[in-house]
C-alpha cells in the first residue's frame, strides 16, 4: 500500500482522483492543503499543511508521511498557481521517498500550437514540464484526456461529477447546439471518473514502464457526430448554429443559453469565454489528436464511460426532471 498525496484534492478534478483512490481501497491517500484537517467519519482522507512558497517545508511534509507517489489537480491558471506546482516537483525530489509524479495536464499536448490563438494555460504548463525533467529521480507522465464529457450532460448528470456548471457544443436544457466550422474536425471526450481510475491504476504499475506521455480518450469522435447523436436520443431536432472559423477567431461566438449566468460576471465570465474560444479553435487546428500511450491497452479491464450511453442516460434524467417540473 503506498501513500499517495494529492495536491488540489478538494477541487473540481482533484475530489474525483481523491475519490477514485479511497474506493478503490489499495492505497492511502492524503491531501495536501494550506491549511491542516484530520481525516473526516464520511471518508475524505487527512489534510497535510504545506506551505507552497518553501520547498524545504514541503519536502518535510512529504517525508514524514512516506509519501511515494504525488498527483496534482491544480488549475494552472496564473504564475502563482504555478510556482506552487513547480515548488512540489522540487520538494517531492529532495524528499527522498517520492518516486512518481502526475502533474496537472489532463486535456492538451501544450507543446502544439493552436492556430489564431495562445491556449492561455499552455506556458505554466510547459514550465512545469520543463521543470520536472530536471528531476530524473521522480517518475512522471503527462496524462492528456481531451475534454471532460461531465460538461455534455450539464446539469443533468447521469454519473457523479465534481465540475462546475459550464456548456460547450450542447445545451440540453435549451436544445441548442454550437458546432465549429463544418463539423468534421475530431474531439475527444473522457469522463473525470474514466481519467480518475486510470490514475488510480498508475499507482501501482511499475515506474519503469510508465510513459511519458499517457492517452486517456474514452471517446473520439466528429464533433458533428456528436449533434447527431443528441438529435437521435431525444427524437429531437436541436437548433445548430455552425459557427465559422472566423467568427470564432473575432470572439463572435453564439452563446449557449445555459451560459448566460457565467459569461455576465465580471471576472469569471471573460475567463469562460476565452476557454471557449480556445476549444473551438482547438478543434479547427486538430489538437485533439492527442499523443501519447493509451491507457485502455495497459489497463482494459478498467471500464470507460461510452458517449452515446452517456447522452442517453442524461437525456432520462432530463425527462424526469421537466416531469417533475410539470406536475408541480
Amino acid at each position: 500500500m503506498a501513500v499517495v498525496a494529492v495536491s488540489g484534492g478538494t477541487g473540481d478534478v482533484g475530489r474525483t482522483i481523491v475519490t477514485a483512490i479511497t474506493k478503490a481501497g489499495r492505497h492511502k491517500v492524503v491531501i495536501l492543503s494550506r491549511t491542516a484537517a484530520e481525516a473526516t467519519v464520511d471518508g475524505e482522507p487527512e489534510r497535510l499543511a504545506v506551505d507552497y512558497e518553501n520547498v524545504e517545508q514541503i519536502s518535510g511534509v512529504l517525508q514524514e508521511n512516506k509519501v511515494e507517489v504525488v498527483i496534482t489537480a491544480l488549475l494552472l491558471a496564473d504564475d502563482e498557481v504555478a510556482e506552487s506546482q513547480i515548488a512540489l516537483i522540487r520538494a517531492a525530489a529532495r524528499s527522498g521517498t517520492v518516486k512518481k509524479f502526475i502533474p496537472t495536464e489532463y486535456h492538451l499536448d501544450y507543446n502544439v500550437p493552436v492556430d489564431g490563438v495562445e491556449i492561455h494555460f499552455a506556458k505554466y504548463h510547459r514550465r512545469c514540464e520543463e521543470e520536472i525533467k530536471q528531476h530524473p529521480e521522480l517518475t512522471y507522465t503527462l496524462i492528456r484526456n481531451g475534454l471532460f464529457l461531465d460538461y455534455m450532460a450539464m446539469p443533468y448528470h447521469p454519473k457523479p461529477t465534481n465540475l462546475r456548471p459550464y456548456w460547450m457544443f450542447i445545451d440540453l436544457a435549451h436544445e441548442i447546439s454550437v458546432i465549429p466550422g463544418d463539423g468534421t474536425k475530431t474531439v475527444v471526450f473522457t469522463h473525470t471518473t474514466d481519467t480518475a481510475a486510470f490514475i488510480e491504476r498508475l499507482i501501482d504499475f511499475p515506474a519503469e514502464k510508465w510513459p511519458r506521455e499517457s492517452l486517456v480518450q474514452s471517446n473520439k469522435l466528429p464533433v458533428k457526430d456528436l449533434l447527431d447523436l443528441i438529435n437521435k436520443i431525444s427524437g429531437r431536432n436541436f437548433k445548430v448554429t455552425w459557427e465559422t472559423p472566423e467568427a470564432i477567431r473575432q470572439g463572435e461566438i453564439t452563446m449557449l443559453p445555459s451560459n448566460k449566468p457565467i459569461f455576465a460576471q465580471p471576472v469569471l465570465g471573460d475567463i469562460f469565454r476565452g476557454i471557449e474560444k480556445e476549444v473551438l479553435l482547438t478543434v479547427l487546428s486538430n489538437g485533439y489528436e492527442l499523443p501519447g500511450k493509451d491507457l485502455a491497452e495497459i489497463f482494459p479491464d478498467v471500464q470507460t464511460t461510452n458517449l452515446e450511453e452517456f447522452l442517453r442516460e442524461a437525456w432520462k434524467v432530463k425527462e424526469a426532471m421537466d416531469l417533475k417540473e410539470n406536475n408541480i
